[in-house]
Formats: C-alpha cells, structure tokens, sequence
C-alpha cells in the first residue's frame, strides 16, 4: 500500500511524473512573465527541463538497480560503494583521470591523516582532488567537522598539498546521494560546514536521488 503522504515518485508514478512536469511548466512560465517574456515559452523551457532530469535519474537508477543485484543489497557499505564508482566513471567521462581509486590515505602537517574516497587528476584546471562520496538512505548528507577542516587547510593551499600513497592531492570535492530525497534537493547537515566548505571554494555537488 503505498502511504498517503509519501514523497512524489516520477520515475516509478506516471501521475506523479505528469504532475511534476505541470508545476515545473506552470513555475516556468509565470517566471517567464514577470522576467517580460511569454509564459508559453517558460513553460515548455521548464518542462522540458525537468524531463531531461528525471530521465537521466531513471537511467542512472537503472544502472544501480542491476548492479545492486550482484552486491547483495543496499547495506550502507554497499551503497557508498556503488556511489564511488559511479562518480568514478563520471570523473573520467569528463576527462578526469583517476589516480588511485581506492580509499587513500593522505596527510598534512599539524592535522590527523585523513582517508579521501578516491583521489582524480584534471586535466583541465591541472588539479589532484580527493574525492569525497557522502551518502544516505533518507534524505539528509552528514558533514564531518574534522573532515571538513582538513579539506578547507588543503583547499588553502598555505601547507602545501596532501601528501600519501604516491599522491599529492591539491584540491578536493564533494559528491552526495540520497535515498529518500527528490532528486537534487536533498538537505545537508551542517549548514555551518557546508557554508566553510563554499567559503574555501570546495565544490559540494547537490544531493541527488538515488535508489539504493
């Protein structure tokens, strides 16, 4: 039975699916408006908009779904798991070339050593970034303050890189999933540690919804 006030479910609920694309449209175009422009051309914008994004989150679940099958579940190692390597294959679709891509263990001076979950070189900005995967079952991403002081001294850059396991990590980002969020609207905890993660320039990518 599916419960009277559960969450809206566009890729599993074809209404749910139509009454999204109905708000996104309608939001669209009456923003379209007060900017002087035609509501039917915010609407379809808008519409279209939000298709793309639930279309590509059916897909990336498509993929979780058949490989959740051959690691026997959705326990929290199993889903921090399955996160890490799609951000692995996103790093490198985007010309990323991955470095180490186990757990590393890095160390700064005058900090406790800390393990990034895989560390990536760009090509693009000539940066090595340790990887940090956060992931939840529900729908809010837990910071960690001894984490988040360690990424902002790095992010820094006044000691140096991090240094282990044949890397020198120079830069660092976040990536973030949920289980039981709308897709890219998932809450972060604390908002005081993401505001010092923005503030040193670490780039936090939004929660996205995932089924684990």
């Amino acid at each position: 039975m599916t419960p009277i006030f559960a969450p809206p479910n566009p890729l599993h609920n074809a209404g749910h699916l139509i009454g999204g694309t109905i708000v996104q449209a309608t939001a669209g175009g009456l923003a379209s408006v007060a900017g002087g422009g035609k509501f039917a051309n915010g609407a379809v914008t808008a519409g279209f908009q939000y298709l793309a994004a639930v279309s590509a989150e059916a897909a990336r679940q498509s993929w979780l779904d058949a490989n959740a099958q051959t690691t026997g579940g959705a326990a929290p190692n199993d889903r921090h798991e399955l996160a890490r390597q799609i951000v692995m294959q996103d790093a490198r679709d985007l010309g990323c070339t991955i470095i180490s891509s186990q757990e590393t263990r890095v160390f700064l001076p005058g900090f406790p050593s800390r393990i990034y979950d895989f560390v990536a070189y760009d090509p693009s900005t000539g940066s090595t970034i340790g990887a940090e995967v956060k992931t939840t079952i529900w729908d809010t991403i837990r910071l960690n303050s001894t984490q988040v002081t360690f990424d902002v001294a790095v992010a820094n850059g006044q000691l140096g890189p991090a240094i282990g396991s044949g890397v020198a990590v120079d830069a660092v980002q976040y990536y973030t999933y949920c289980g039981g969020c709308w897709p890219m609207n998932g809450k972060m905890m604390s908002a005081a540690l993401g505001l010092r993660l923005e503030l040193a320039g670490i780039p936090v990518m939004p929660p996205r919804a995932v089924k684990f």
